[in-house]
């Protein structure tokens, strides 16, 4: 679940960005204007939800980096469907017969 941090926190986050967009076109946020915070490394693949991971971006610029990023989560998804790379889930039995195998295993 994303955190909400105080105003502080994200006036901090634009003043490190020197007020400009984190996309990498360099337009400047300006104050008044609408503002997104996006993780720099998404939740999803481990990121923290944490200051040091969010970046400021104009609205339009976030929209466009969340449809790249769904775009590349689905194809994984797809290709780990067609390809059937993803182990299959034991059952609490098969996990526990594993765990002991390993154990015998030790030296």
């Amino acid at each position: 679940m994303r955190k909400k941090f105080p105003r502080s926190v994200y006036q901090n986050i634009l003043f490190r960005q020197q007020h400009k967009c984190a996309c990498g076109c360099g337009e400047f946020l300006l104050p008044g204007e609408p503002v997104h915070f996006d993780h720099c490394v998404a939740l999803h693949l481990g990121g923290e939800d944490h200051p040091d991971n969010l970046r400021a971006l104009l609205p339009e610029h976030h929209m466009a980096v969340t449809v790249r990023q769904a775009k590349a989560r689905a194809k994984v998804k797809r290709i780990v469907v067609k390809h059937g790379l993803k182990k299959p889930r034991l059952n609490a039995k098969e996990r526990a017969l594993a765990r002991i195998q390993r154990y015998r295993e030790m030296p």
